[in-house]
């Protein structure tokens, strides 16, 4: 393998911008992670005395730099990466981003004195945007659900087969812990908000705060805020409008995360019976803006401030830093690391690294990355 370097510096208001090219000028990455005092390397240590393929570290703001390598062979390639991610969604906890439109339910059962759990997340798939309707089987659960753009409503059925989640030949008299969460994506990239039937934190992060599904046949019994009553119904068709006109409805209305402007932005109710094998739930979700995290748009944005990626001879883009695949690099929540193995066939290669105006190494305008190094740095996989 032949690697050639070629660094490009950017120039700022006439003045040239000098590239920290590591811990110690001429020894670059191999200097940060010797004098490296972080408990986040993000470097395996196996390369730590290796020759890196090429790298682009430590530079200030509004920078702009290009290193070339060439590739004499098809070569595994490992890449790690430290760079700022969009503000606006680091302010969000990253269990909401890339999240879509979604009905979730969470179930509690106690067997042998041990809490077993149970949790359906059926979201609105990667689907083209003029689909107003899905249908498809996760976890032996089905789920059928279509959107009426004009009223801006899902109508949303699912049937769980009870014995998934209990071992009994029957439900009547028996009941769950249970819980909804309603989330809603409106820019496609992140949840803005979530709903939930009986708690008040969001029921994905806890499982304290659980309500009851009663199970019951021709006995009548009382509902509440935090109990609700799912009859017997064994001639109903799930799939027929008229068999929930005379079902129970109840609502789901604890906002448990970010805001909603009415109930046509986001509100939504639920109605339920079991039958011989399954548990259906009918949700009816006023949402004025249907959504969803599309993969296709998320990998067109990677939405980062400062990032590394790598273009081939032609000027294509072969990889990049994406949010999507990074985790926290410690510090401020907008600091994110990556760390991939890609394939490249043999060629002539450009890896690129861009700052913004702010936030760069030595000039940090939040707390910094708990990281030896800022920027990204390529080796051939050992």
């Amino acid at each position: 393998m032949v690697v050639k370097n070629n660094l490009k510096l950017s120039v700022i208001a006439g003045f040239a911008i000098f590239l920290l090219s590591g811990c110690k000028e001429k020894e670059g990455i191999r200097s940060c992670l010797k004098n490296n005092a972080y408990k986040n390397a993000v470097i395996d240590k196996k390369f730590f005395a290796a020759e890196p393929v090429a790298q682009l570290i430590n530079m200030p703001a509004l920078t702009s730099l290009d290193t070339t390598f060439n590739l004499q062979e098809a070569t595994r390639l490992h890449i790690y990466g430290v760079g700022e991610m969009d503000i606006e969604l680091s302010q969000q906890p990253t269990s909401y981003l890339y999240k879509s439109d979604d009905i979730e339910l969470f179930f509690n059962h106690a067997t042998s004195g041990s809490q077993q759990s149970f949790a359906y997340v059926f979201n609105w798939k990667d689907t083209p945007h003029h689909v107003d309707s899905i249908s498809y089987k996760l976890k032996n659960a089905f789920f059928d659900a279509r959107y009426i753009e004009r009223g801006g409503v899902y109508y949303s059925l699912v049937r769980v087969p009870y014995k998934e989640l209990v071992s009994t030949p029957s439900l009547d008299k028996q009941s769950l812990n249970f819980d909804i969460g309603i989330g809603d994506n409106d820019n496609g990239l992140s949840k803005k908000a979530k709903l939930a039937w009986n708690s008040a934190v969001d029921p994905m992060l806890s499982s304290n705060t659980r309500g009851q599904l009663v199970f019951a046949t021709n006995k009548k019994l009382a509902d509440s805020a935090h109990r609700m009553i799912s009859y017997f119904h064994a001639d109903l068709n799930p799939l027929n409008a008229a068999s929930w006109a005379h079902i129970p409805n109840y609502y789901i209305t604890k906002l448990v995360y970010g805001h909603v402007k009415d109930t046509n932005d986001l509100s939504s109710s639920v109605q339920t019976y079991w039958d011989a094998q399954n548990i259906n739930f009918l949700f009816r979700i006023k949402d004025a803006q249907k959504n969803q995290a599309s993969l296709s748009n998320i990998l067109r944005n990677p939405n980062m401030h400062d990032l590394g990626w790598i273009e081939d001879d032609k000027g294509k883009t072969v990889w990049t830093m994406n949010i999507l695949y990074t985790r926290h690099a410690g510090g401020a929540n907008k600091n994110r690391q990556i760390d991939t193995v890609i394939s490249l066939k043999p060629g002539h290669y450009h890896l690129k690294y861009l700052t913004d105006e702010s936030h760069s190494w030595n000039n940090w305008d939040d707390q910094p990355p708990s990281t030896p190094f800022y920027g990204i740095v390529v080796y051939k996989d050992i």
